[in-house]
C-alpha cells in the first residue's frame, strides 16, 4: 500500500467517523449534514481509484497537510451538523405575498436568462469539436450590464430551489407557477453552458437534493413521487449534455481515460490540497480575490489576468493552479494559512448559533435561507470556492436581506 493510498485512507476513515456520529445523532436519518459530509467522504475515497499519473506524486502528500485539511473541515462540519434538519416538521412563512413576489422576480430573471444565454450557447456549439482548446481561452463574452445582471440572478438558484420546495409544500394548487419556478432555477445551468462548463448540472443537482432534504419530512407522499420522476427526467437530460461535453474533451483518449477524467472531476481535491499546502509556502495575501466586495472599501491591487496568473504559477511551481482543491485550497492559495484559519473560525463562530436548530420542529423560512446560503459554501466548495466574484458577493448580501425580510411580519 503506497503513501498516497495511506493518506487518502486516513482522511476517509476520519470523515467516515464524523459521518457515523452525525447519522447516529440524527436518529439514523439522512439529513443535510449527512448529505454534505458524505460528499467529501466519497470524494476522498474516490481518489484511491485514480490513475497514479493523474494524482500528485507521493512527495506532495504530508501528515501536516492532511491534518490541516481535516481539522479545518471540522470548523464547517460542526455547525452544519447543528442544523439537525431531520427534526423539521413545519416551516413558517410570515408573509406569502412577499414570498410570491420574490418568486415572480426569480421567474422573470430565469426566463430572461434563457432568452439571453441560449443564443450564445447555440453559437458556442460550433466549438464542440474543439472543446479542449476552447476551454483554455478566457471568456469571450461581453460583460455588459445585461450579462452581469442576469448572471447575478442566476446565482440565486439554490435559493430559488428552496422557494420551489416551500411552494410545492404549502401552495401545491399552484401547479404551473411551481413548474415555471423550477424551470427558472435551471437558468444557472444555461449561464454556465455559455462557456461549455459542466459545473451547472452538477451544482444544480446538488442543491436540488439539499433543498429536498430540508422539506422531506413535510412534503406529501404524492408530491414526493412526482419529485422523484421529475428528478429522474431532469438527470437523464443533464447526463446526456454532461457526457457529451466530457466526451468532446476526453473521448479521444479512450474509455479508460474518459472514466478516469470523470473520476478526477470528483476526486482530485484532497490530493491537490495536499500539493498546494506542501509546495506553496508563501501564497499571495489577496483577500479581495476571494471576497471582492472588500475592494470597494479601498484601492484594489493590480491583478494579473487569468491566463497570466496561470503561466506565472506554472513557471514558478511546475504545476497548474487551475485545479479542484476544495474551497479550503482556494482560500489557502489566495490568503495563506492564518487568514484561512481566521475565516474558518469566523464561519464556525457565526454559523453555529444561527444554524443550531436543536430539537425545534417549527422553523422560520428565513432561517432556511441562511442555512442554505452557509451550507452552499461547503456543499459546492468540494470543488473550489464558487462565490469569489462580485456578483456572488452581492448574492450573499441579498440572501441575508431576504432572510431578514422573512423574519418579520409586515404588509406587502
Amino acid at each position: 500500500m503506497n503513501i498516497i493510498v495511506n493518506y487518502h485512507l486516513i482522511a476517509a476513515i476520519f470523515i467516515f467517523f464524523i459521518l457515523f456520529i452525525v447519522y447516529i445523532n440524527s436518529n439514523r436519518k439522512v439529513n443535510v449534514a449527512f448529505y454534505v459530509i458524505s460528499i467529501y467522504f466519497f470524494s476522498v475515497l474516490g481518489g484511491i481509484l485514480l490513475d497514479p499519473t493523474l494524482t500528485p506524486a507521493s512527495e506532495y502528500y504530508s501528515l501536516g497537510a492532511t491534518a490541516t485539511f481535516l481539522l479545518l473541515m471540522m470548523f464547517y462540519f460542526i455547525p452544519i451538523a447543528c442544523t439537525r434538519t431531520h427534526n423539521i416538521s413545519s416551516v413558517e412563512c410570515l408573509n406569502y405575498k412577499f414570498f410570491n413576489l420574490i418568486c415572480c422576480v426569480f421567474i422573470l430573471v430565469g426566463v430572461l436568462s434563457y432568452l439571453h444565454f441560449v443564443p450564445i450557447i447555440i453559437d458556442m456549439l460550433s466549438y464542440i469539436s474543439d472543446l479542449k482548446n476552447f476551454r483554455g481561452r478566457e471568456s469571450v463574452l461581453e460583460a455588459n450590464f445585461i450579462y452581469l445582471f442576469l448572471t447575478l440572478g442566476c446565482q440565486f438558484f439554490p435559493i430559488v430551489l428552496l422557494f420551489y420546495f416551500h411552494s410545492i409544500t404549502y401552495q401545491p394548487e399552484k401547479i404551473w407557477f411551481n413548474r415555471i419556478l423550477l424551470f427558472s432555477s435551471t437558468a444557472y445551468i444555461v449561464n454556465v453552458l455559455t462557456v461549455m462548463g459542466r459545473d451547472g448540472f452538477v451544482l444544480w443537482t446538488m442543491s436540488y437534493v439539499f433543498a429536498f432534504l430540508l422539506y422531506r419530512n413535510i412534503l406529501p407522499t404524492y408530491i414526493k413521487k412526482r419529485i422523484r420522476w421529475s428528478l429522474i427526467s431532469l438527470l437523464s437530460l443533464f447526463s446526456i449534455v454532461f457526457f457529451t461535453i466530457s466526451i468532446s474533451r476526453f473521448g479521444d483518449d479512450g474509455l479508460y481515460w474518459l472514466v478516469q477524467k470523470l473520476l478526477l472531476y470528483f476526486s482530485q481535491q484532497f490530493g491537490e490540497f495536499n500539493r498546494f499546502y506542501v509546495v506553496v509556502n508563501n501564497p499571495n495575501l489577496d483577500v479581495g480575490a476571494m471576497f471582492p466586495f472588500i475592494d470597494l472599501f479601498g484601492t484594489p491591487p493590480d491583478r494579473e489576468s487569468f491566463i497570466a496568473q496561470h503561466y506565472r504559477f506554472l513557471s514558478e511551481y511546475g504545476f497548474s493552479k487551475n485545479v479542484f482543491k476544495t474551497f479550503l485550497g482556494h482560500f489557502y492559495e489566495n490568503m495563506g494559512f492564518f487568514v484561512l484559519f481566521f475565516v474558518s473560525f469566523l464561519y464556525f463562530f457565526i454559523f453555529t448559533p444561527v444554524a443550531c436548530l436543536g430539537d425545534k420542529r417549527r422553523v422560520n423560512f428565513g432561517k432556511l435561507v441562511i442555512i442554505t446560503m452557509f451550507c452552499q459554501i461547503v456543499l459546492h466548495g468540494v470543488f473550489y470556492y464558487k462565490l469569489s466574484y462580485m456578483v456572488s458577493n452581492i448574492y450573499l448580501i441579498c440572501c441575508c436581506l431576504i432572510a431578514l425580510g422573512f423574519s418579520y411580519r409586515f404588509k406587502c
